[in-house]
């Protein structure tokens, strides 16, 4: 097998770029070359380290998100084979269906509402896609029914004792939402999604197996997230092609100094996910040879390794070892910010001035700690701050006039991304943002809400005023009438629904005319009994549509 490292705190992509053209023999053969990774984001990034500033021109790789190390960000090589298997329903679909599906549980038996059965049905589907991508028997995969079927028996023996009856109620209701969703899914000629990701996986390396490819293939940064069985599949052939190459980051000295079963018992461990796609694949830990010629990783890594030691092998904390981990801290000074909102505003400035000014790469990285009583965020120059991963806290990371933030606190990075917009910077969110705070979003909320107050004036007029609504209109002419209409309902409140505002408007019947219509199909559907969250949400859309 051709497994490679890169060195931890080197930065990845610049290496696997370098590496990639000192074995290619001539800048064309780029071209016929497959790069695999782990999410589409990294392809984007690592298009950029091919194509350096000034440098001409370059035919580049194909470049894919690995299908099926995450569900929803993932891309599929060009196989004719795929094309014998269904397509996979889209997840939005599906949520809506399982939503239904879960409520015809009836009310008097526990049955959940509409906003509550939606929620189960993400959960449900996030619960489907991870037993298909944890599933070992790629022929039971191909047999959804008996897929079903197998993973429900396993379900009803988890529990014993006093709680076995509780345990086998709700496996009788999961058993039939779950039958019907699968006979749904037959109905329409259509795949989950966890399971048409697997069963990619298993297509690209049975036809890898049978006919290599001519160009080289490299699978890379894939270990830290690989413990899929079909993926680990996959690298394992990729890494035995003629010309095919797996290469994962290299673990920290500390961490590489544990035992080759330490992490066995700490599946949070960070390197837990990779140890276990080695295992899977039959390599060993290593080391490996390295990528590339790269520089000597900075102090800091050791130093991470040893503050994310397992349980097991923690008693090495207590040799006290100041001097020794001096360089790993050097640089570093501590803020304490006396709320989130100067936390975000202190994270802003430093951002901007990453931005600004190109600040040397010094040896052991340059940085800072901003702290308030509810998370924290650790800047850092001349390296990576990636490594701080904490609930409530955010590392920062800069160097040459780029800078970035990690911080699995979404509310922290709201108020950062606004205190950006102050310095005239934008911010790229790579978590993406909630539909619900997004413009078309938060359009669909106003939508909802006016139907849920009963076309109360101020409700009436946010949705009447959002920038997307304009009923087909002119927008000078919707905003003339919307004006019209506000100074008509102040004052006394009107009486509820459209027919209470007409009465208090009567000079705005053409504008409450053409809302009428966008929202008819919202406003027949009948309170009770509960519709089905499909129902409601293509209405939903339905009238936006009309409004906008």
């Amino acid at each position: 097998m051709r497994i490679h490292s890169i060195p931890a705190g080197v930065p990845f992509l610049p290496a696997l770029a370098a590496g990639m053209m000192q074995r290619l023999a001539a800048p064309e053969e780029l071209a016929r070359a497959t790069i695999l990774l782990p999410t589409r984001r990294s392809a984007r990034a690592l298009r950029r380290e091919f194509m350096p500033a000034g440098e001409g021109a370059l035919l580049l790789p194909r470049m894919r998100a690995l299908a099926g190390l995450s569900t929803e960000d993932a891309d599929e090589l060009t196989l004719p084979a795929l094309l014998d298997l269904p397509p996979a329903v889209e997840p939005l679909r599906r949520q809506g269906v399982l939503a239904s599906l879960v409520q015809r549980l009836p009310p008097r038996a526990g049955g959940a509402t509409i906003e509550q059965a939606w929620g189960l049905a993400g959960e449900l589907a996030a619960l489907l896609d991870e037993i298909a991508l944890e599933e070992r028997d790629m022929a039971l995969l191909a047999r959804p029914d008996d897929m079903a079927a197998a993973w429900l028996a396993r379900l009803e023996g988890l529990v014993e004792g006093e709680l076995a009856k509780h345990w086998q109620i709700t496996t009788i209701f999961l058993r039939g939402v779950v039958q019907a969703w699968q006979g749904w899914l037959t109905e329409n000629a259509l795949l989950d999604v966890g399971v048409r990701r697997v069963l990619a996986l298993a297509t690209q390396a049975a036809a890898w197996r049978a006919a290599p490819p001519s160009g080289m293939v490299v699978a890379a940064g894939i270990g830290l997230g690989g413990t899929i069985p079909a993926a680990a599949a996959l690298l394992a052939v990729v890494a035995g092609l003629p010309d095919g190459h797996v290469v994962l980051h290299a673990e920290d000295p500390a961490t590489a100094g544990l035992d080759a079963d330490a992490l066995v018992k700490s599946p949070t461990h960070p390197w837990f996910g990779q140890r276990k796609l080695l295992a899977m694949m039959g390599a060993g830990l290593g080391p490996f040879p390295a990528w590339t010629t790269t520089a000597a990783p900075l102090p800091r890594a050791r130093l991470l390794g040893e503050a994310l030691r397992p349980p097991a092998a923690i008693p090495a904390w207590q040799s006290r070892r100041p001097d020794a981990w001096a360089p790993a801290l050097a640089g570093l000074t501590a803020q304490v910010a006396p709320d989130a909102e100067t936390e975000a505003r202190a994270i802003a400035l430093l951002l901007r001035q990453a931005v600004e000014t190109d600040r040397p790469a010094m040896p052991g990285g340059s940085g800072a700690l901003v702290q308030s009583d509810s998370s924290a965020a650790s800047v850092q120059s001349g390296g990576s701050a990636a490594w701080v991963h904490s609930s409530g806290s955010a590392a920062l990371g800069y160097s040459g006039g780029s800078a970035a933030l990690v911080t699995p606190d979404r509310d922290l990075a709201r108020r950062t991304a606004a205190a950006l917009t102050r310095h005239g910077i934008e911010a790229e969110d790579s978590a993406g943002q909630p539909l619900g705070l997004s413009p078309a979003g938060g359009f669909l909320r106003l939508v909802a809400t006016a139907l849920a107050e009963d076309f109360a004036p101020v409700a009436t007029l946010s949705l009447l005023k959002h920038p997307l609504c304009a009923g087909g209109w002119e927008r000078g002419a919707w905003l003339r009438a919307v004006r019209a209409a506000d100074q008509a309902w102040r004052g006394p409140r009107p009486q509820p629904g459209l027919a209470g505002l007409r009465d208090a408007a009567p000079g705005s019947s053409i504008l409450l005319d053409a809302l009428e219509a966008a929202m008819a199909g919202l406003t027949a559907l009948p309170r009770a009994p509960a519709r089905p969250a499909v129902d409601i949400l293509s209405e939903l859309l339905g009238a936006a549509e009309a409004l906008a």
